[in-house]
C-alpha cells in the first residue's frame, strides 16, 4: 500500500489495483481503523475499489507527520474482525419486464440468451458494493456472472430513468436519479436509492451484500404507492 499527498487537504491510500473482494475488504479495514483513530481535522473518507481518500477540513501543515500516524495504524489491522463494520444484506426488488428493461432486445441479441436466462443469471448472484460514485448514491456492485458481461453502449442515453438497473463490464448498478448513462438497462426498482431528506440519504454503503428479487409490474406499482403514502416497510429490504 502507498500513502501519498493528494492536494493540500487530502491524503490518498492506494492499494493493489484490481477489482476483488480481498482488496475491497482491505480498503474498508483501513477506513475503519482511521475512523477509530479520530485523526485531527479529518472531515470524511472516500472509499473506492482499490483506494481510500482522506479529506481534511483544512490544509495539512505537517504532511509527513500525518502520513506516519496513518502508517502506524497498520498494527491494528491484525485485529481485522474488530475493525470491520457488520455486514449488511439487502434484497432489492426489480421489475425485469418491459417497459423497464430498456435494453432487453439488444441484450438477447448480444448475449445469445433468452430473456429468462439473462434475468435468472442476474438474480442468481449476490453482489458486493465496492464503492459509491458517478452520481450521489450510485453503487458500483460486482461481479457479474461471466455470461452477463457486456460492453457499455456506444452512444450513452441522455436520460436514464431513476431506479434503472444497469450492467456493464463486470458490474451492475442502480441509477439513483434521471441522469445520462451508458450502461445496458436490464430492469428497474421502485426503491429510492438516494433520498436527500432521509436521515441517511444513501441506501447503500461500501461492503454491503446485495441480492435482487424479481417482481411483476403490478408489484412495482404497488410499492410505488406504498412509498408515496409512506406506508412502505423499509425493514423488508434488510436480512
Amino acid at each position: 500500500m502507498r500513502i501519498l499527498p493528494y492536494g493540500e487537504k487530502a491524503i490518498l491510500l492506494e492499494f493493489e489495483q484490481q477489482i476483488s473482494t480481498a482488496v475491497s475488504q482491505q480498503v474498508q479495514h483501513w477506513e475503519q481503523a482511521i475512523l477509530n483513530a479520530k485523526i485531527s481535522n479529518l472531515s470524511y473518507t472516500i472509499p473506492a475499489y482499490a483506494s481510500l481518500v482522506l479529506v481534511f477540513d483544512r490544509p495539512i501543515k505537517e504532511i509527513q507527520i500525518t502520513i506516519d500516524k496513518i502508517r502506524a495504524l497498520e498494527a491494528q489491522l491484525s485485529h481485522q474482525k474488530a475493525l470491520v463494520r457488520p455486514k449488511r444484506h439487502l434484497k432489492i426488488p426489480v421489475c425485469y419486464e418491459l417497459p423497464y428493461a430498456l435494453d432487453q432486445s439488444e441484450l438477447i441479441k448480444t448475449k445469445s440468451l433468452t430473456w429468462e436466462e439473462i434475468v435468472a443469471a442476474h438474480l442468481g448472484n449476490t453482489y458486493r458494493v465496492y464503492m459509491l460514485g458517478f452520481s450521489p448514491g450510485f453503487a458500483f456492485m460486482g461481479k457479474l456472472p461471466t455470461n452477463l458481461e457486456v460492453k457499455r453502449k456506444t452512444i450513452p442515453r441522455l436520460k436514464v430513468p431513476s431506479g434503472s438497473v444497469g450492467i456493464a463490464g463486470q458490474q451492475t448498478g442502480i441509477y439513483p436519479d434521471e441522469i445520462p448513462g451508458g450502461w445496458q438497462i436490464i430492469g428497474r426498482t421502485p426503491i429510492p436509492i438516494f433520498a436527500p431528506l432521509r436521515e441517511n440519504p444513501f441506501l447503500f454503503q461500501a461492503g454491503d451484500q446485495v441480492q435482487f428479487q424479481a417482481i411483476s409490474q403490478n408489484h412495482f406499482l404497488a410499492i410505488q404507492t406504498e412509498l408515496e403514502q409512506q406506508t412502505f416497510n423499509w425493514g423488508q429490504l434488510y436480512e
